[in-house]
């Protein structure tokens, strides 16, 4: 069953838990890191996993700022699945007590892969999206317009994407992969860029129409 994909680790393990789930944010339906730590700069990665993560306050091997950090830089991101349970007096060893709790699996096993859900948006809407933005760096220059009450992205005369939205101001393609764009407005309520959103890299385009 690929919507039930679970991945966990303990030590290294758990390093390697945090750092696959954020390479692959499209294959898991929920992670459990034990006593690990990760890249809390790449953490958007990772905004649709439910987590479950454990530390011991006592563990000289791994600190638990590790998992600190992670837990901390997951918070702007509103992920309603994210726990974190840290273990008084316990050293390196939180795994054992971990693995022994049934309670951990049934949490596992009530999450299923996470995949967009379209709602409609007023065409009007739509039109204040539509435009052509730059990413400065590369020069890179997309389109996007709105046909059929559908916002379309162009790269020249191309139709390359039918984008759909899951929030006023967010689009996916696919609805099982993680790539999305979210389009931002200044203090004025103007359109000025939008963000595509990899699991490797957020890249901001720049309105300039």
């Amino acid at each position: 069953d690929d919507e039930r994909v679970y991945l966990t680790g303990l030590s290294m393990g758990g390093f390697g838990t945090w750092h696959t789930a954020q390479t692959f944010p499209d294959v898991f339906a929920a992670i459990v890191p034990i006593c690990g730590g990760g890249d809390p700069n790449t953490v958007w990665s990772l905004q649709n996993i439910p987590i479950w993560c454990f530390h011991g306050d006592k563990d000289d091997v791994v600190k638990l700022s590790n998992s600190q950090k992670m837990i901390d830089a997951l918070e702007p991101l509103n992920n309603p699945n994210v726990k974190f349970t840290v273990y008084p007096g316990v050293a390196h060893d939180s795994w054992t007590q971990t693995y022994d709790n049934d309670e951990v699996y049934e949490w596992m096993l009530s999450h299923k892969r996470f995949k967009y859900t379209q709602v409609s948006l007023d065409k009007k809407l739509l039109e204040e999206y539509a435009g052509t933005y730059v990413f400065p760096e590369y020069n890179d220059t997309l389109n996007f317009v709105v046909a059929d009450n559908e916002l379309q992205f162009m790269r020249g005369d191309k139709l390359r994407l039918t984008l759909k939205p899951y929030a006023n101001n967010k689009f996916f393609w696919e609805p099982d992969k993680f790539e999305h764009i979210e389009f931002n407005r200044d203090s004025s309520n103007n359109v000025t860029n939008f963000t595509f959103v990899g699991s490797r890299n957020q890249n901001t385009y720049l309105n300039i129409d």
